[in-house]
């Protein structure tokens, strides 16, 4: 599901560099425009990108890549696959097309929490990647496109001696 977040302490106003945009192809331009017919605000905008993308286009952690295409044009005009990578990618991109100042943030989006330690395990499956885009009103404010997927997650005993685990080595490597 997409998230959004507001981050009222940012006075930054956004330069050029986040309307900054590849050489398009024709029909990646005229989806761009196809998407915000009648669209006016920034949130408008936003709403109807991450909609576009998440109605049109399926997760997958293996898309099918078609290399005669670039990435973007591949994502968004033939495979309609790929991860959160593919998906902020494009909708950062499709946003800029229409005048909305926007950057990718990749990070780590949650984690698992181990009693053992008192710590987060925060695991290389964590990471992800959304956007922010600057809404005047608001400043920059986050927005996830990619489409919810199916959570994997370990049986409780697996899982009990996953966290058992980590905590050992935490404590091997700590001392």
């Amino acid at each position: 599901a997409s998230w959004e977040h507001r981050d009222r302490g940012s006075a930054e106003i956004p330069d050029e560099r986040y309307l900054q945009l590849p050489e398009w192809e024709k029909e990646v331009a005229a989806l761009t425009q196809e998407i915000m017919v009648g669209a006016t605000s920034p949130r408008e905008k936003i709403h109807r990108v991450i909609s576009y993308l998440q109605d049109n286009c399926t997760y997958s952690l293996d898309p099918k890549r078609h290399e005669r295409f670039g990435p973007v044009e591949d994502f968004l005009l033939h495979s309609r696959e790929g991860y959160c990578e593919h998906f902020a990618t494009a909708a950062a991109l499709l946003l800029r097309g229409m005048g909305v100042p926007t950057r990718l943030v990749c990070g780590f989006s949650h984690g698992e929490w181990n009693a053992l330690g008192k710590y987060v395990m925060v695991r290389q499956r964590d990471a992800h990647t959304w956007i922010e885009a600057y809404l005047p009103a608001y400043g920059w404010t986050t927005f996830d496109p990619t489409p919810a997927g199916e959570a994997k997650t370990l049986p409780p005993i697996l899982s009990s001696i996953n966290r058992y685990y980590d905590f050992l080595k935490l404590k091997w490597n700590r001392y």
